[in-house]
């Protein structure tokens, strides 16, 4: 899809600007949010014992990052930042959670709870 003469013109007023800007927002809001989520499971404290999985959580963030900066200084696509929020939040918030659940369960296994 090009650029028509009105969205030449007009800019940021366009439908597809809006479009754009409001699923900019989002995917960096729901990025926010797992990182969020992420984080509150960090401070439970139950996952510090897995060290593989927080290792492969800090090379995920490293790479989500590096994505997040390649793409503001090369000027990607915004809708690439949908599939940074996917592989590098998503995914290690989700690790994160799997990962506490399951020392809660072997604790209470190991406890007799």
């Amino acid at each position: 899809m090009g650029l028509t003469a009105s969205d030449k013109v007009n800019g940021p007023t366009t439908k597809r600007y809006k479009l754009a800007e409001s699923s900019l927002l989002i995917a960096a809001a729901c990025f926010a949010l797992a990182l969020f989520v992420e984080l509150m499971f960090l401070i439970l404290g139950f996952s510090i014992l897995y060290k593989r999985t927080n290792a492969w959580q800090v090379v995920i963030h490293g790479i989500g990052v590096l994505c997040c900066i390649w793409m503001i200084l090369d000027s990607w696509r915004y809708q690439l930042l949908w599939a940074v929020f996917v592989f590098c939040g998503l995914l290690p918030s989700l690790l994160e959670i799997i990962v506490t659940f399951d020392a809660v369960a072997q604790s209470r296994r190991e406890n007799n709870y």
